[in-house]
């Protein structure tokens, strides 16, 4: 009678609980359930939407089970694809509750002398309370809740998952091998959509010849897996048919299939993702290798004192584990949340949950049954300890979950709430009543306001347009298909890819001409040197700058109180955003970044405008709902001393600074952050802007330290060469002549003075009129010989009019009085290389190299030489000195490829060929020819 009473009791827990527990979280994941999306379901539920313009989700299993989707309403298929979630996540917690039952408690001597059933599965009558807490710790999790109330794709990962894992163990019960042919098949699937199965292949197959053993090695067994494995794989190959089927690309099939494998293998390979994936595996894997291993019923001692300290050992041990895990999923310290980079790691909080559900099991066996057999019995104080950790246990079965819900609720109301919307709803709400053009870099603000048009019925109202995709092809051809007339037409055929920045120019001027065009955020680059923003609440009007003016216009006062009006009003809801923002939620800090972006460039508008008390509010603001912008941190600072009197350099903290340095560059700094009103940054932004070619961008930080510093010499000089650069002669003679008429106040010292007459001299030249550059550094020169940059100006002045033996004089006449100055000889070289006087050239070149060995200018051109010269083996040991110097440098590439192919070396050039194209800057003119060429050597690029 008992044993048909505790077979009926794991049949219940086997078979018809983890149904019962399916159906209670997908009715709580449908009562908690996102009805619009959240920043991680964006992409993919976009796709499916049709508001990303490429429609292909890389995933192939998830493209398919979801395709149908597609022929549903609009208007519904956010919910559906987030109740499809739902439905993954509940029967991903079904299988949960089925491996925990299925977990063999017959690893310690205590649990064998307790449980007697056939397979050592869990038979007593509180089994239920282990799959019940393995499932609400795992389905109460706070990264799970989140995606399975969102479509993000995790959660059909984890069922995939779940299920190899249900498989494995379903083998152990009936030996099946039809249980690891499904596996294999499953598996094969996963791989295909998750990069990260492809990290568990190890522990999977030490797993399979533990339960096999020499079967393992059948060789009829292992054909039929690997056969079943390579079904699964199959998949790989429908992600580059679907995007060969489509109109928009002209990509061919292998190069997308390795794509597909390239895109995994770096998120395999990538460091800081593989040690913080180990350390999160010490509460996922870890404790499986413990469950996995039967322990001996002694350890040599035989003693009762040996057995008991043995079981003690195991109790501690099994006690650490279950704590561990439970902390894990509370999100604390070294959980896959702190831990993951932004990746979920659903896989190792499924793990963790299972390893709860085992433990549990353990001390509701170990500690709340007695032995089978009479003499096995622990003492009677033993035996209250016992039953006191079994009522522990029975108080966490339910204080955990209780205590989980308590936490993550109020998190999951937030994350499904209205806040996304809301600030999606602000931003078309910002737009003009009629068509506009609608810019921006951020794919997720644009899609958002894609999925906000779509929901009011006029998804083309506006015309949204990524300004990261325009240099490509596939992106001009979709959106001319998708707007008509309305995109301007671009003779795609005759434009490399990426298209270059002159032509995009060109294609904004022309949607400015017959748009409205709006940016969704603050941002520098290639555009802003001929468009400026103008504030309006969350979005900013792209208007064209007046002819001939640099600085940005100032803001009216209408503009600053409509302005400072919606930022006011915004302030409940910054207050809203605090505790999701501290508790890291990816909405929440998405939209604290926007935000604290936004207020930063608007306080220093307001700042730039003499509100300083009003700018140091948003400055607050900013750093509140971004602790990390470090914008924001140096501006409200400054502020402080602003308000002061002063205009001090500001002093950022060793933290703030190593935050700084964390981004690639300054203007991938000021893009995600917004500005720095500070001279400092000022100057530093403004020589980074010039480097690139950005010079009224670079003009105006510069104008805006000298502003603040007017006596910093360093940003006037620095102006003047901006102007220079810029060809703006007039601005360059304005620097100049404020100056000179400051001396008395700010006096300038001989450097100083010639450095005025060396720009005055260039800013004065143009190719048909040089006499007056030419007098006055002439002039300069005869009074001050010291100073050898007036003669190199000269020479280069005479280079622009194309007057080589002027130049070539004057350098003589330099190098008369200097006979070892290095940078007349490199430029006197320079000119002999151009005009192909090479062997004038080289000994210019030896003689600078004897003075500077490690000079990388004369380097490159005396291997310029040696190559023009027929000299090929100096020109490959100039060109591979440059490679010590810089292994990435593309052009010392190309020329060891030219020299390899003239000297009949085919395994050279191919070898070079392909370090030229891995280092190639996008659109380099050679690509095309390098690529032809290594067909015909039938090499692939």
């Amino acid at each position: 009678m008992m044993q048909d009473k505790e077979q009926s009791q794991s049949g219940f827990v086997l078979t018809s609980l983890p149904w019962i527990l399916a159906a209670g979280t997908v009715l709580i994941y449908l009562l908690t359930l996102n009805s619009w999306v959240t920043v991680s379901s964006l992409p993919i539920t976009a796709k499916i939407t049709g508001w990303d313009w490429n429609t292909t989700i890389a995933s192939p299993l998830l493209h398919v089970v979801t395709y149908p989707f597609r022929f549903l309403p609009h208007s519904i298929q956010p919910v559906a694809l987030n109740v499809f979630s739902a439905v993954c996540a509940a029967l991903s917690l079904a299988l949960l509750a089925r491996s925990v039952a299925l977990l063999p408690h017959d690893r310690t001597r205590e649990q064998r002398q307790r449980e007697r059933s056939e397979f050592s599965l869990l038979t007593t009558r509180t089994a239920w309370m282990a799959p019940v807490l393995a499932v609400l710790v795992c389905g109460l999790e706070l990264t799970f809740w989140e995606h399975a109330t969102a479509l993000t794709g995790e959660m059909l990962n984890l069922l995939l998952f779940a299920y190899v894992i249900r498989c494995l163990l379903e083998h152990r019960l009936d030996l099946r091998d039809s249980w690891l042919f499904r596996m294999a098949l499953v598996y094969g699937l996963a791989v295909t959509n998750n990069w990260a199965m492809i990290g568990f292949f190890p522990g999977l197959l030490i797993a399979l010849i533990w339960i096999k053993g020499a079967s393992f090695f059948d060789f009829r067994f292992l054909t039929r897996l690997v056969a079943s494995g390579v079904l699964g794989l199959l998949l790989y190959l429908l992600i580059p048919i679907v995007e060969i089927a489509s109109v928009d690309t002209t990509a061919t099939f292998w190069p997308l299939f390795k794509n597909q494998l390239l895109t995994q293998k770096l998120f395999l390979m990538h460091a800081p993702l593989r040690s913080r994936a180990l350390v999160c595996s010490l509460t996922a894997l870890l404790p499986l290798l413990v469950i996995g291993i039967r322990w001996p019923s002694t350890f040599g001692d035989t003693s009762s004192a040996g057995a008991a300290i043995s079981s003690l050992m195991f109790k501690v041990v099994h006690a650490m584990f279950l704590a561990a895990c439970v902390w894990v999923a509370f999100d604390q310290g070294f959980s896959p949340r702190r831990l993951g980079l932004g990746l979920p790691f659903l896989t190792f909080y499924y793990l963790g949950a299972l390893s709860v559900g085992y433990f549990t099991g353990y001390f509701l066996l170990v500690c709340g049954e007695d032995p089978k057999k009479s003499w096995d019995r622990s003492s009677p104080g033993m035996r209250l300890v016992n039953r006191l950790v079994a009522a522990v246990v029975w108080v966490g079965v339910i204080a955990v979950p209780v205590a989980l819900a308590s936490k993550n609720l109020p998190l999951m109301r937030f994350t499904n709430g209205p806040a996304l919307r809301h600030f999606s709803n602000l931003t078309e709400q910002a737009l003009p009543e009629q068509s506009s053009a609608i810019l921006s870099e951020d794919g997720i603000s644009l899609t958002l306001l894609a999925a906000t048009l779509e929901a009011k019925g006029d998804p083309h109202h506006h015309m949204l347009v990524n300004t990261q995709l325009l240099p490509f092809h596939a992106y001009q051809r979709y959106m001319a298909s998708h707007h008509g007339s309305r995109w301007p037409v671009f003779p795609l055929e005759k434009l490399k890819e990426p298209i270059d920045a002159v032509q995009l120019l060109g294609l904004v001027n022309e949607l400015s001409l017959s748009n409205q065009v709006y940016y969704l955020h603050p941002s520098f680059g290639y555009y802003f040197e001929y468009f400026y923003l103008a504030p309006k609440g969350i979005d900013y009007e792209f208007k064209a700058y007046p002819l001939g003016v640099i600085p940005m216009p100032p803001l009216t006062a209408a503009s600053i109180e409509l302005n400072q009006k919606f930022w006011s009003g915004m302030k409940e809801e910054f207050a809203r955003l605090a505790k999701p923002i501290s508790e890291k939620l990816s909405d929440a800090e998405y939209l604290g970044r926007v935000y604290s972006r936004a207020l930063n460039y608007w306080g220093v508008q307001l700042q730039r405008n003499q509100r300083l008390d009003e700018a140091r509010a948003c400055f607050e603001d900013a750093q509140k709902l971004n602790a990390d912008n470090v914008a924001a941190v140096a501006n409200a600072k400054f502020n402080e001393n602003l308000r002061s009197g002063r205009a001090d350099t500001v002093q950022i903290e060793q933290s703030l600074l190593d935050k700084l340095q964390s981004y690639p560059t300054w203007v991938s700094f000021v893009q995600i952050c917004g500005p720095v009103d500070e001279p400092s940054f000022c100057i530093n932004l403004g020589r980074v802007f010039a480097e690139g070619g950005l010079y009224r961008q670079a003009a105006q930080e510069l104008i805006r330290a000298i502003s603040l510093k007017p006596d910093n010499l360093e940003a006037r000089f620095q102006l003047a060469n901006v102007y220079l650069q810029g060809q703006r002669p007039d601005k360059v003679m304005e620097v100049i002549s404020e100056m000179r008429s400051q001396q008395d106040i700010r006096p300038l010292s001989l450097a100083s003075r010639i450095e005025l007459t060396r720009l005055e001299a260039l800013a004065s030249a143009n190719p048909t009129n040089h006499q007056k550059a030419e007098q006055l550094l002439l002039e300069a020169h005869q009074k001050n010989p010291q100073f050898e940059q007036l003669l190199l100006t000269l020479a280069q002045i005479y280079l622009q009019s194309n007057l080589y033996t002027n130049a070539l004089e004057t350098l003589d006449k330099q190098l008369a009085l200097a006979p070892n100055s290095i940078n007349p000889m490199l430029l006197k070289s320079a000119i002999y290389i151009h005009i192909k006087a090479y062997d004038q050239a080289l000994p210019l070149l030896n003689r600078v190299l004897d003075l500077d060995p490690k000079n990388v200018a004369a380097v490159i051109n005396r291997a310029i030489v040696h190559f023009h010269t027929g000299r090929l083996e100096e020109a490959k040991m100039d060109y591979e000195a440059i490679l010590k110097q810089n292994s990435k440098d593309p052009d010392a590439y190309y020329r060891l490829a030219e020299i390899a192919k003239k000297s009949n070396n085919t395994s050279d050039e191919i070898k070079y060929y392909r370090l030229y194209l891995k280092y190639a800057p996008a659109g380099a003119e050679e690509i095309k020819l390098v690529t032809e060429r290594l067909k015909q050597l039938n090499a692939s690029p």
